[in-house]
């Protein structure tokens, strides 16, 4: 490299910078292209997860939609048939009937007493499941509890054109174990590719169950899924598809039906899924020619179905060829562009600089009669007002003297030079007006001192702290030494006494900002670091002759101005030396903060030895035990399984805590331990009670709950959620604020990996809108009775009077047609009040 100091320094100038912008160019130009394709990429990713969760979101909302539908019809059934307890059971009056088993070919004869509402006969009244049937995705039957199983009475499910009451239905079937323990009993059943969601509750008749009710509705079918997934398509290649679990392709744009469960697409889908992973690259058709594509997907175990959405790569990075090309044309460009301007550049400037180097000569002279004259505002600029300054400082020392004589002593002066008599001698002059002031200034440097020191001692401490390795240690602990107290060279070394003869033995060196790799070992007296190991007292060299120049110290052979040798001493025991060169002298706090830190390395070094002598004596023992050395190597695995198993949780930790921040801003939401105390609720919780978060959270779950139960019941309750029951219910709310609403609750146990219970997660939301009209339904079903009952009483009234009364044949087709007009009106009241019924039906919320 010494041709480069031959040659002119425009040359140089432009040699230098043009390879540092090739390189800086050829660097940013790969970096640019990995940036694009990982931002492709991962933008494909970011569509792909929203289109997959947005068709989740879509066929979940479809799912809930449908069941809280059933649920409304169930309620109106129930209302009907259980809440009014209209229904009256006869104990004369006996049917019976002949009728074959659910699944079997046997036929059974039953006896059941007869129901009836309001006088009117209930078996085979299928008047009212059938003004349900007007919307046609429900299906609802009425069962009457019998001796040998239930018997189905009325119902508006059809099976061959003939309503389904030919089949009894036995005890041993899972919903009538349910409604025997007078539970509700929910259900998913698939038939012929259509899904339905079921509800069964029981019948109570003076408190016992005599029957129960059913409602279902169609929960989702393949046709309507089809229209859903078809609609939605990425760039050219993508689509979504859904896959069963049992490896079926349910919907696909070209392969519908096929079956995937012996594909490495669907093994990598089940893997990912069990990882809780959400995309994976594979290729398809899985073939030497078959291509790259990325999939997104989600398992919905609500459908038991993986939804897919995936896309070819080709067609992602198809622009990245020409973007490459376009990059290196570019960057060749840019380089001669830059060379012809470096150029131009440098002869400018080194114009300039002559033009300061003759100035700064008249300078020199003590010519004063003209200033340089560079507009610049860069460091050649700087020069220039930096030596027209000079001179103002030159004419500014008259001004100083003058302000002096008139005792303005604050005036700040600096000389031109040390040789500057006059304006030292006006410092001197005002040096003695501030000597009052100086010992104030030396208590604030004492303090400042002290508070370096602590500063430093701190980060000493932290590294110790943070480092278990001797050599780590100390290469650190001197690094900090030497840029803490702006020292220029160091060394630590460590009394090694494991050997006949004690020794020195360098663990560290660090010179000219980086560190050195010296192998080196000093005998006690050898040298000044032997000499201050040996007498255990610090060496301080500040004046150094001439005549010294080769100074046996461990870092070598050197000039400096003072060389500092600290023993490393604790409890009067050597445990090594540290060594710090300074090419400007080293002050005193600086000293006394070196001298503290060999106290705390001491003792680090005492620790460390000890620390080798135990691992050695361990060496030596598990040389000799084959199966100690086993055990830790099934350590070393269980490790490495705690460290992937720590990953997955915070994975799983991290999908969580977005699940939970979704359910926050839409249900109210509140967190309590397994002794009800409350840990955690929602903002909207908060707003919807109006109470503030201090005044709920630490709180017991009894003083806020809304729920209306005796003390017994309410531990019965929480017993139950203790033992892991997920519990359901809806509760009337008045609040303070004269509001009044109906919340559904669900309180909800979250388990521990043990799978026992170790948190309550209550979900509520707002059901008053849906409880009003449900109520304004019961309401108009009250007032139709009454209208019914009007009007059965005029009919019989009409043929009373035909019969008793003795009026000639006027009078008498005068008062029938008077009747036949009453009858007709309240007939067309009814059939208004039964229209506003089925417009509340068809929206209940």
């Amino acid at each position: 490299m010494n041709f480069l100091k031959t040659i002119k320094l425009n040359t140089r100038i432009v040699l230098y910078i043009s390879t540092i912008i090739i390189i800086s160019y050829a660097i940013l130009g790969v970096f640019m292209y990995s940036t694009q394709r990982n931002r492709i990429i991962d933008d494909v990713n970011a569509n792909l997860h929203l289109q997959v969760n947005n068709l989740t979101q879509l066929i979940t909302t479809h799912i809930s939609e449908k069941e809280e539908k059933a649920h409304a019809y169930m309620k109106f059934l129930n209302y009907y048939y259980n809440i009014l307890n209209i229904i009256t059971e006869s104990d004369t009056i006996f049917k019976t009937k002949n009728i074959q088993k659910l699944f079997s070919e046997d036929y059974v004869n039953i006896q059941f007493p007869e129901w009836t509402i309001n006088g009117k006969k209930v078996q085979g009244d299928h008047s009212f499941v059938d003004f349900i049937k007007e919307d046609s995705e429900v299906t609802a039957t009425v069962f009457q509890k019998t001796d040998k199983g239930y018997l189905p009475i009325a119902t508006n499910l059809f099976i061959n054109n003939e309503r389904a009451i030919k089949v009894l239905v036995p005890d041993t079937m899972a919903m009538i174990l349910a409604i025997e323990n007078g539970e509700t009993y929910i259900n998913r059943v698939s038939v012929l590719d259509t899904w339905y969601r079921t509800i069964y509750k029981p019948i109570y008749i003076d408190k016992k169950i005599n029957g129960m009710l059913y409602v279902g509705i169609i929960e989702k079918d393949k046709a309507q899924l089809h229209n859903i997934f078809n609609e939605i398509k990425y760039l050219e290649t993508g689509y979504p598809f859904l896959v069963d679990e049992a490896g079926k392709l349910i919907i696909h744009p070209n392969l519908n039906g096929s079956d995937l469960s012996k594909t490495e697409f669907y093994r990598h889908l089940q893997i990912a899924n069990e990882n809780k992973e959400i995309m994976f690259r594979y290729r398809w058709p899985e073939t030497e020619n078959g291509k790259w594509k990325w999939v997104h997907f989600r398992y919905l175990k609500s459908i038991d179905s993986y939804i897919c959405s995936s896309v070819y790569e080709t067609e992602l990075l198809q622009g990245l060829e020409r973007l490459k090309y376009t990059i290196l044309i570019a960057v060749f460009v840019v380089v001669l562009f830059f060379i012809f301007a470096i150029s131009y550049f440098s002869k400018s400037l080194l114009k300039e600089i002559d033009s300061i180097v003759l100035a700064t000569t008249r300078l020199a002279q003590g010519d004063l009669s003209e200033k340089i004259e560079i507009e610049r505002y860069d460091e050649i600029g700087n020069i220039a007002r930096s030596v027209n300054l000079l001179i103002d400082n030159w004419h500014a020392t008259a001004e100083f003297a003058r302000k002096i004589g008139d005792g303005q002593f604050s005036v700040q002066f600096s000389p031109l030079s040390e040789k500057d008599i006059l304006g030292n001698s006006l410092i001197d002059m005002r040096l003695s007006l501030q000597k009052a002031r100086q010992a104030e200034e030396d208590r604030r440097n004492e303090a400042r001192q002290l508070s370096w020191i602590n500063e430093g001692i701190a980060k000493v401490n932290e590294i110790i702290r943070q480092n278990n390795n001797i050599n780590t240690l100390a290469d650190k602990i001197l690094q900090e030494i030497i840029k803490f107290t702006e020292t220029n060279q160091g060394a630590i070394f460590m009394l090694d006494n494991s050997e006949k003869e004690e020794v020195l033995q360098m663990v560290s060196i660090y010179a000219h900002n980086r560190k050195k790799f010296i192998n080196k070992k000093i005998t006690l007296g050898e040298g000044l670091v032997g000499t201050c190991a040996m007498e255990k007292d610090r060496i301080l060299l500040t004046e150094i002759p001439d005549n010294y120049i080769n100074i046996a110290s461990g870092l070598g052979q050197a000039k400096p101005k003072c060389l500092l040798f600290e023993p490393l001493i604790i409890d009067e025991n050597l445990h090594g030396v540290i060594e710090i060169a300074s090419f400007d002298y080293i002050e005193d706090h600086k000293i006394t903060f070196i001298e503290r830190i060999a106290s705390s390395l001491a003792a680090t070094f005492a620790s460390a030895k000890i620390a080798r002598n135990t691992t050695a004596l361990l060496e030596k023992s598990n040389k000799h035990s084959k199966n100690l050395i086993q055990k830790e190597l099934q350590m070393e695995e269980t490790i490495q399984k705690l460290e992937n198993f720590r990953d997955e949780a915070s994975t799983r930790e991290q999908d969580l805590t977005g699940i939970l921040q979704a359910i926050n801003s839409v249900f109210f939401v509140v967190n309590l331990d397994m002794d009800a105390i409350i840990l955690d609720v929602s903002n909207s919780y908060l707003d919807f009670f109006e109470i503030s978060r201090d005044q709920f959270i630490g709180k017991n779950h009894r003083e806020f709950t809304v729920r209306r139960t005796t003390e017994e019941e309410y531990l019965e309750f929480w017993r139950r959620l203790q033992q892991g029951e997920v519990i359901s219910d809806i509760q009337y709310v008045e609040l303070s604020n004269h509001r009044n609403y109906w919340l559904s609750e669900n309180y909800i146990p979250i388990l521990d990996k043990n799978g026992v219970p170790y948190k309550i997660l209550n979900i509520a939301f707002d059901l008053t809108e849906l409880k009003e009209k449900e109520i304004q339904v019961r309401d108009l079903s009250e007032k139709l009775e009454e209208k019914q009952t009007v009007l059965n009483k005029q009919i019989l009234e009409l043929k009373n009077e035909s019969n008793t009364l003795e009026l000639n044949d006027i009078e008498a087709q005068h008062k029938i047609k008077t009747l036949s007009n009453e009858l007709n009106l309240t007939t067309k009241e009814n059939e208004a009040l039964k229209l506003q019924i089925n417009q509340l039906k068809k929206n209940p919320e």
